[in-house]
């Protein structure tokens, strides 16, 4: 008997629980594709990159005008993605992928809580973890790398806390692949280890994070693409990079304090972490990997990164409810009762899945409720559907961000602008139907489309939606 059939024999709830929540990840991403929800600059690049990906070609992306999306971002973990579009090459493959992922981490935050807090209050904080915000909101912003963080950031605590190291290093492995900014877990994560007695363990883990960050963001990104500094770094109020920015930390630590707290957003944003676990993880020693991942979101001078409404709280997403386990059973064991953990931990699990049930009403998952929003395809999504089927496959197109994901798989897909190239298609919402006109706004649409116009004729057209094909195109058979 294998150790996975071990496990599914011994907690059919908890497995019950991982496939109801993925299939509520799926269904709330891809319904609001469907919708003609979703944005070019996340879901379309990525549906790009794995589209290329499946055809062991290079993730060019036609839409960030790179010849390799590695350029932008350093994500080698995506090809492990492309057998999805081996089955359907679609969107809502990477979604449906997305909602797996997202949901099996489940289960090793279960397993460490479960250490902590017995089975019966792990189960409480396993289904308060998967009603979160941070999940919700990541699952329902379109696609991104950071799927695969929830996962591999769970199990690298676990495997660490059992001290299986071989899977602990294959883990690491894994979790830096996801993107560089994760090598800033990696020193967190060395800190930890620190902590916990494991000098060499913490040593080489904390230096490879350190090196292998600086070689990507100053060495490979620069390359790929083609000289360019690296163009993610969001911290210019404490420096022009890394080193830089530690320099003036250590020169003013209270800077910190300062832009941790300069917006309510940011409050608000740090209350709803920790409170919907009970405020304990503040007595575990994993909050070492909890508030660099905090910081590297309050800290940036972008405020898209302070709010909750976007994808970027995943990583830090299944250390709340461990965290939260750990705590509880530290503050039991200072007061010496122990022995109360097990009854105190389930009334804890209790209350963490009620609270996050309440709050959950407050995010994307709430969707799910409302017979609405299954009506796909009755209003400017059936029409926006009917005009992108008007473009054939493999021919160059030009579209509106909610437009884009749903013909990304293509050589040359592009966001309408002023400098995009003479494609062979249009498709454009020119009476603003849609809601949604991002980045140029519904006048700049209009003003590109008109000063091209006269090379391009109306093939399709249905309550402002167009889609128009270059003139000089051989004609169709």
């Amino acid at each position: 008997m294998t150790a996975a059939w071990r496990f599914a024999r011994r907690e059919p709830v908890l497995l019950l629980l991982v496939a109801l929540a993925a299939t509520a990840y799926s269904l709330v991403a891809v319904l609001r594709h469907m919708r003609y929800g979703s944005h070019g600059y996340d879901l379309a690049i990525y549906a790009q990159a794995v589209w290329h990906y499946s055809r062991f070609e290079a993730p060019e992306s036609s839409l960030l005008y790179l010849d390799n999306l590695l350029g932008d971002h350093f994500e080698p973990i995506m090809p492990l993605l492309a057998p999805l579009y081996w089955f359907w090459a679609d969107p809502r493959m990477l979604l449906v992928g997305q909602g797996l992922l997202v949901a099996a981490s489940i289960v090793p935050v279960y397993e460490f809580c479960r250490s902590r807090v017995g089975r019966l209050g792990a189960y409480g904080y396993a289904a308060g973890y998967a009603l979160s915000w941070p999940l919700a909101s990541g699952v329902n912003f379109d696609f991104h790398e950071v799927a695969f963080a929830p996962l591999l950031v769970a199990l690298a605590v676990l495997f660490a806390d059992r001290e299986r190291w071989r899977a602990f290093w294959i883990t690491f492995v894994f979790l830096l692949a996801v993107k560089e900014n994760l090598a800033v877990f990696g020193i967190a994560l060395g800190l930890w280890l620190a902590l916990r007695g494991e000098g060499r363990r913490a040593l080489i883990t904390l230096a490879v994070s350190a090196v292998y960050f600086l070689i990507v963001t100053k060495l490979v990104i620069p390359h790929l693409a083609n000289g360019a500094d690296y163009a993610h770094w969001t911290y210019t109020q404490f420096g022009s990079d890394l080193p830089d920015a530690l320099v003036t930390v250590a020169q003013d630590p209270a800077r910190v304090v300062h832009y941790l707290i300069d917006s309510p957003v940011k409050v608000k944003t740090m209350a709803y972490l920790l409170v919907p676990f009970l405020m304990s993880a503040l007595y575990s020693s994993l909050l070492v990997l909890m508030a660099p991942l905090i910081l590297q979101e309050l800290l940036s001078a972008d405020p898209l990164f302070w709010g909750t409404g976007f994808h970027h709280w995943l990583i830090i997403a299944p250390l709340l409810p461990m965290a939260a386990a750990d705590g509880l059973r530290n503050v039991m064991t200072l007061t010496g009762r122990r022995d109360l953990l097990p009854a105190v931990g389930a009334a804890a699990g209790l209350v963490i899945l009620l609270g996050n049930f309440t709050l959950a009403d407050r995010f994307p998952l709430a969707q799910l409720k409302v017979r609405q929003y299954y009506d796909v395809g009755l209003g400017f999504d059936g029409i926006a559907a009917r005009a992108v089927a008007k473009v054939p496959g493999g021919a160059s197109v030009a579209a509106q961000d909610n437009m884009t994901p749903h013909l990304a798989d293509r050589d040359e897909i592009y966001e309408i602008s002023e400098g995009m190239p003479a494609v062979d298609y249009i498709v454009a919402d020119l009476g603003g139907l849609g809601g949604y006109s991002f980045p140029l706004g519904y006048d700049g649409i209009r003003a590109v489309v008109a000063a091209r116009r006269a090379r391009y004729e109306t093939v399709h057209e249905e309550q402002g939606v167009v889609v128009l094909r270059r003139r000089d195109l051989p004609t169709e058979r």
